[in-house]
């Protein structure tokens, strides 16, 4: 301390201020997941609380459990300074959405009541619930093709499903 041109000095004590709690204040934009997807911190609003009663918005933080998620999973954990909180989610399995043709197969004009179908060069494209895709031959064993008919002139509409066991990929 100086007072015209006089100095003194004067003890004092700093105490660590340690945090008591955190928690989040707001909740990320995203808490539902496809099985496989990575949590999302996104709009996510952490606090910490301090023993003299301050609060501070925490950036540092760190996630535990929050890549790869599993299905059923229901929560990530939120970790500052040793302090946890956990944020919870919905985690569900992927699954088949819908199926569409993506390429019509090579041969698609047949002589009546002599060839049979044939879907060499037909390619499907698998959607998920996850907005990823997949594209699958038509010739594989996971597809059936019904409604084909040879004995008719005219155009054939043929159904393309995929079967079940795909759909809980």
């Amino acid at each position: 301390i100086s007072y015209e041109g006089k100095t003194t000095t004067q003890a004092i004590t700093v105490k660590p201020n340690p945090i008591l709690k955190i928690e989040i204040k707001q909740a990320p934009t995203k808490v539902n997941y496809v099985e496989g997807q990575d949590f999302d911190p996104k709009g996510m609003i952490v606090e910490a609380t301090y023993e003299n009663g301050m609060v501070k918005k925490v950036e540092d933080y760190i996630i535990r459990g929050g890549e790869d998620l599993q299905k059923d999973q229901t929560t990530v954990t939120i970790v500052y300074e040793e302090l946890t909180t956990t944020q919870a989610i919905t985690v569900v399995a992927k699954t088949v959405t819908s199926i569409k043709v993506k390429k019509m197969p090579t041969k698609t004009e047949y002589l009546q009541n002599k060839e049979e179908l044939d879907l060499t060069g037909g390619i499907i494209e698998i959607i998920y619930n996850d907005n990823t895709k997949e594209d699958m031959s038509m010739e594989l064993k996971d597809i059936t093709v019904s409604g084909f008919n040879n004995t008719k002139v005219g155009k054939n509409t043929i159904l393309v499903k995929l079967l079940e066991e795909h759909f809980s990929h």
